[in-house]
């Protein structure tokens, strides 16, 4: 009794889609092709091929291989050596897995920290204004923020080595680039740097973080989080302040507002 490629498909989980492309690359011939239309036919032993292909795919095998694989001729010795291959790649494919589990638990943990951290250390108060001389870049959105920040850190820091730093990322308004601002508080004039001034905000927020904890895009993310408990969330220009002195310890700012009521 022969089969369509539907029910094949049903009894085997296996999109027809995917049947077809096996049969395209002689993976998996039908018993039987209607020569007017076209329709494939299969016969019902024809699913435990079906079952044996997907397996080897499961196993990290390419298509090719599984071809090789499945021929009645394939010799012990070439058996072995396809298999150990397979195996290979799944080690390499079970390290990379485990590397990324821990960056993934790395990167809660952290952002858990961060949270219980701006929970027990926020400070809702007015912020300065800032002049700072230093470089600045522009960067397209949050992710080249990192890039730039080690960069012009570099060069500030090859100037002035133990002075503390000042940073500052600032987007604009009508959605454009985002301004990447790092240098120092009053430092010595230099002709390769800029003045840039931050205004003075009635309203923001101030968390001192201590050593630096690192990934400071989790610390803004904790912030962020504990600010929802007071209906506020973070805006215009944010201020990340690394002291010069000792261990460096790390202060971020920035502007608040009020999230406003729901809307209905």
């Amino acid at each position: 009794m022969l089969m369509s490629i539907g029910e094949l498909a049903d009894r085997t989980g296996v999109s027809r889609r995917m049947l077809r492309h096996w049969d395209d690359l002689g993976l998996l011939e039908p018993a039987q092709v209607d020569p007017v239309t076209g329709y494939r036919r299969y016969a019902a032993s024809q699913s435990g091929r079906v079952h044996a292909i997907t397996t080897l795919r499961g196993w990290g095998f390419g298509l090719d291989e599984v071809g090789r694989l499945l021929e009645g001729d394939l010799t012990a010795e070439r058996l072995l050596d396809l298999l150990r291959s397979g195996e290979q790649d799944l080690v390499d494919q079970v390290r990379t897995a485990r590397a990324s589990l821990t960056a993934v638990r790395r990167r809660i943990r952290s952002i858990e920290r961060g949270v219980a951290m701006s929970a027990t250390s926020l400070a809702l108060q007015s912020l300065p204004a800032l002049q700072i001389r230093g470089l600045r870049v522009e960067v397209g959105d949050e992710t080249g923020i990192g890039h730039a920040v080690s960069e012009l850190s570099a060069a500030v820091r090859a100037v002035l080595p133990d002075a503390g730093l000042v940073r500052t990322y600032h987007g604009r308004p009508d959605g454009g680039n985002i301004e990447v601002t790092v240098g120092v508080v009053d430092g010595p004039p230099d002709d390769r740097w800029e003045v840039f001034e931050v205004s003075a905000c009635e309203h923001g927020v101030t968390i001192d973080l201590g050593p630096d904890p690192g990934d400071i895009g989790d610390a803004w993310v904790g912030l962020d989080a504990a600010l929802l408990r007071h209906g506020l969330t973070t805006t215009g220009t944010y201020r990340h302040l690394t002291s010069g002195d000792g261990e460096p310890c790390v202060t971020l700012q920035a502007p608040v507002v009020s999230l406003g009521p729901d809307p209905d």
